[in-house]
């Protein structure tokens, strides 16, 4: 329904991105792991970093993980969105 496109797959994953922007919501049982905000005035440059361990978290086949950025419903902005994220997996232990 978002008409996300396939862009630069990997070998285990793949990377959908949006072709032009578009208002999206979250799917129904979405949760949100780490939030990592930015305030910015005119083509001021910002970043951040963002680290979090998680521990009691299971992916089961067929969820996916998800980066976005998104700008506050009528805001007025000029972006360059760049996100560079590293994500760990282990198998998960069966008792």
């Amino acid at each position: 329904a978002a008409h996300l496109v396939g862009h630069q797959p990997g070998p285990d994953y793949d990377v959908l991105r949006l072709a032009d922007p578009l208002a999206l919501s979250r799917p129904a049982g979405a949760v949100d792991l780490l939030g990592v905000p930015l305030a910015s005035q005119a083509a001021q440059a910002v970043q951040a970093t963002g680290f979090r361990r998680f521990t009691g978290r299971t992916l089961a086949p067929g969820d996916c993980l998800i980066a976005f950025a998104d700008v506050a419903p009528g805001g007025a902005a000029l972006l360059d969105v760049e996100n560079q994220s590293t994500v760990y997996l282990r198998a998960a232990e069966t008792r």
